[in-house]
């Protein structure tokens, strides 16, 4: 394991110390512009990262156990392991939101996405799309021509569904109260 990588499990930093507020991050109307932009992911983006989980797991988006799994995949890109590809919506320089899949294992054309994930102050404006949709042209110039993706029914996680439905994803699966009793696992699928 890499400096940098037990840098990241061991780093705390909050979202207010890097600015992450409604009123410092105001994306104009259209957030395709010259201000924003996607990157690949490098270590500079490492803090900034978890800066975001950890604004997500104090909002109740995300759990403790689904913080130690993104931060697996973004572990294993620093890492350079071979599979997770992450790419990063920065605005003015700052990370964001993040994406990441991966191939599937064993298969020719079938593509997975793990997590996307927006800082709750810049949700809503269209970044979760924009990070989409270069993960799914990524995937098609690599030969991809399927993307899967599991989820959850939770009520938190509505606005993501409703994004990838939206974006072309349909229901191929739905496991019943898989997470609790009121909380069943979902898996789209969108063939590109």
């Amino acid at each position: 394991m890499t400096s940098e990588s037990l840098a990241f499990e061991s780093e705390i930093i909050s979202a207010s110390s890097l600015g992450l507020n409604s009123q410092a991050l105001q994306l104009p109307l259209n957030p395709i512009n010259s201000i924003l932009a996607i990157k690949d992911f490098n270590e500079a983006h490492i803090g900034q990262l978890k800066a975001i989980m950890d604004a997500l797991r104090l909002k109740g988006a995300f759990t403790s156990d689904d913080l130690l799994l993104a931060s697996d995949c973004i572990k294993e890109k620093l890492e350079n392991r071979q599979g997770y590809e992450v790419k990063v919506a920065e605005f003015n320089g700052l990370a964001i939101g993040f994406i990441c899949y991966s191939k599937i294992p064993s298969s020719d054309r079938s593509y997975e996405l793990y997590w996307l994930a927006i800082h709750p102050a810049m949700q809503g404006k269209g970044l979760g799309t924009s990070l989409l949709v270069e993960a799914e042209k990524d995937i098609k110039a690599k030969g991809g021509k399927t993307v899967i993706l599991d989820t959850t029914s939770k009520e938190g996680y509505s606005a993501a569904r409703h994004l990838y439905e939206k974006s072309g994803y349909k229901l191929v699966s739905k496991i019943d109260r898989l997470y609790s009793e009121k909380e069943d696992h979902l898996t789209y699928r969108k063939d590109l």
